[in-house]
This record gives C-alpha cells, sequence and structure tokens, in this order.
C-alpha cells in the first residue's frame, strides 16, 4: 500500500507570500511583520503570520492598508492563519486556537493583547460555517463566532471582502480569478507598491492566471517568484527593439542621464575645483553608461570597460544615446572613439 503522506507533493507555502506582501506594505508603517512565528519558547515554528504593531493604535496610514477585521481589531499583535489550498476545518480551527493559546503564554501577554485570525482564500460551504457556527456580520467577508470556544477567533472569507482599497492587498489571494483581478485593478489605482512588491504581485497574478492555475512542477517560494520576475525582465529588455525601448522609457529619461552626470561632478568642482568636478561628472557619466550596457546585454567585456574609462565627458556624453539605442553589442563598440583618438 502506498503511503499517502509520501505521495502527496510538497505545498507551496502561501503564508510566506502574504506575509511578503504585508511586509512591502504595512510593515513600512511601523508594524513588525513575521512568518514562520514560533510560537512557544522551543521550537516548532508553525505556518502563521504575525503583526505586530508598535504604535499605540492603528494609525490612518497603517488602517488605509490593513483589511476589514485586522484594521478594526484592538490588539497590538495579529496572528493570522493563513489557508490558501484548504478550507475552513476542525483541524485549522484546533490549530488556530493552539496558536493563540501558547503563543500569548509564552510571551506573558494578556488575552486583549492578542488577536487570531483565520483567512480562508475559498469561501467555506454554507454547512461548514453553521457547524462551527460561524455568521455574518455588517462588515461582507467578516464572519464572528457563536461558539464559546471560538467566539475569539474571527473569519475573513477573502472572496466576500467589500471591494474597498484596504482589502485589495488580501484579496488578491482570493480563490476565484473574478476577485483576484478587481484586487490587483485596486492596487494598481490606489496602493503606492515598491518595486519589489510590484514585481511579486505580476509574477503571481501571470501564474494564477495561467490555465493551469499555480499548479505548477516546483513549489513556489516568495523568493523564487522575484527570480522568476527577474528572469521575464530581462528577456523583455533583450527582445525589444530601438523603437519599443523608447517608448518604455521617459521621455526625460536620456536628457536625465547626461543632467545627472554633469550635476555630480558640478556639485563636486564646488568643493575641489571646477576641473576635478568634471572629471567627478566624466565618472558618473562612465558609471551611467556602464549600468545601461550591463541592464541591456548583460556582462560588459572588459576591453569595452576600459575603451570607457580612457573617454573624456563630452565622449562619454556622445555615447548615451548609442548606449540606450545600439540594436546589439556591437552597434555600440562601433560608436566608441577609435583607440588613436582617445590617445591624443
Amino acid at each position: 500500500m502506498v503511503d499517502q503522506s509520501m505521495a502527496q507533493p510538497a505545498q507551496t507555502p502561501w503564508h510566506r507570500f502574504l506575509a511578503k506582501a504585508l511586509e512591502l506594505s504595512v510593515g513600512l508603517e511601523r508594524i513588525w511583520v513575521e512568518s514562520e512565528v514560533q510560537i512557544s519558547s522551543e521550537p516548532p515554528r508553525v505556518d502563521i503570520v504575525l503583526l505586530r504593531r508598535e504604535t499605540t493604535a492603528w494609525t490612518a496610514a497603517q488602517r488605509a492598508l490593513l483589511p476589514d477585521g485586522v484594521r478594526d481589531a484592538t490588539a497590538h499583535s495579529i496572528l493570522l492563519e493563513f489557508k490558501y489550498s484548504e478550507s475552513l476545518t476542525q483541524e485549522a480551527i484546533v490549530q488556530a486556537l493552539a496558536y493563540e493559546y501558547f503563543f500569548r503564554t509564552s510571551r506573558s501577554l494578556a488575552t486583549e493583547e492578542v488577536q487570531m485570525f483565520i483567512l480562508c482564500a475559498k469561501t467555506p460551504q454554507a454547512e461548514r460555517l453553521v457547524a462551527f457556527e460561524y455568521a455574518a456580520t455588517a462588515i461582507p467577508g467578516v464572519y464572528h463566532s457563536l461558539n464559546v470556544y471560538i467566539a475569539r477567533i474571527p473569519l475573513l472569507v477573502l472572496n466576500d471582502l467589500s471591494d474597498e482599497p484596504h482589502n485589495a492587498l488580501v484579496k488578491a489571494f482570493a480563490s476565484r480569478k473574478r476577485e483576484k483581478a478587481k484586487a490587483f485593478r485596486l492596487l494598481r489605482q490606489f496602493w503606492k507598491l515598491s518595486t519589489e512588491l510590484l514585481m511579486m504581485l505580476e509574477v503571481l497574478q501571470a501564474i494564477w492566471f495561467l490555465p493551469e492555475g499555480a499548479m505548477m512542477n516546483e513549489i513556489l517560494t516568495p523568493e523564487r517568484v522575484m527570480e522568476i520576475g527577474e528572469e521575464w525582465k530581462q528577456i523583455f529588455l533583450r527582445n525589444l527593439t530601438p523603437e519599443e525601448l523608447d517608448a518604455y522609457i521617459n521621455p526625460s529619461y536620456k536628457q536625465g542621464l547626461v543632467e545627472q552626470g554633469i550635476e555630480q561632478g558640478i556639485e563636486q568642482g564646488i568643493e575641489q575645483g571646477i576641473e576635478q568636478g568634471i572629471e567627478q561628472g566624466a565618472i558618473a557619466m562612465y558609471k551611467t553608461i556602464e549600468q545601461i550596457l550591463q541592464r541591456r546585454f548583460g556582462n560588459v567585456p572588459a576591453e569595452v570597460t576600459i575603451s570607457l574609462a580612457k573617454c573624456n565627458l563630452d565622449e562619454l556624453n556622445s555615447l548615451v544615446n548609442p548606449a540606450l539605442d545600439a540594436v546589439s553589442l556591437d552597434a555600440f563598440l562601433a560608436c566608441l572613439p577609435a583607440a588613436e583618438e582617445q590617445a591624443t
């Protein structure tokens, strides 16, 4: 007989994605975010997300990034048991009770200082809600139980949360594609997403909206998703034509590169003399061109770096457009000053 525990594939740790998304959003607003939380003085660590408020009460900025239910909690330590691929089960509730108890007692915290939530990406069946005495509240997607044992553990059903901007981040993890899509639109419209968070969400959205969904051969982690995003970005940039690249670059970008190099040189020149300032401008411009070449064509050969280092500021300024527009590295090399010209 096949051992079922051995036959089952390892599961993607979706709580880590939720934790990473919260870390890159609410984590910037004086809220400590942690996953793989150790609930007692000894292992094991469990699959929950901890939000620990560092302010005496939720600020307006924090509430703008927290979902319904959580944003109204008075406790300073919030535990989120996130169920992405599972539904609401008795085991999930027992785990939530245990997590909350051991976390609170191991840190000598009062009952009102800790609040546990169960977040379900899938909508529980009606009979499950009845069995655990969960009833809908006036806030869509937020359920409270009348059962005395689990009355302190609200349930958040991500599919049912309202389409408000503050719910968008957690709703991006809802099971229904329609709800995910609405959440992503809200995030792009109302949230100031960091580059890292935007990349992680864009890759996740692409994976989730594939015909096979998130059923992939490899176990996804936030780190692996970021690697995939970087790989996609490099492929995208390498295959752009000069005209397409120009369409994606801010119109003032090229001029900004020139001004940045000159300004850095001039600022240095105020203290150390105009001549040294121009030299610093050339160094800044050289580094800028080298970074553009690396981003477009990968590793830059040593001979190219040496040739760039020999160029003066005027020559480097003339190389900015070729660095941005050249179809290939060889095409850029053709624009470099001849060796005898650099020597004079």
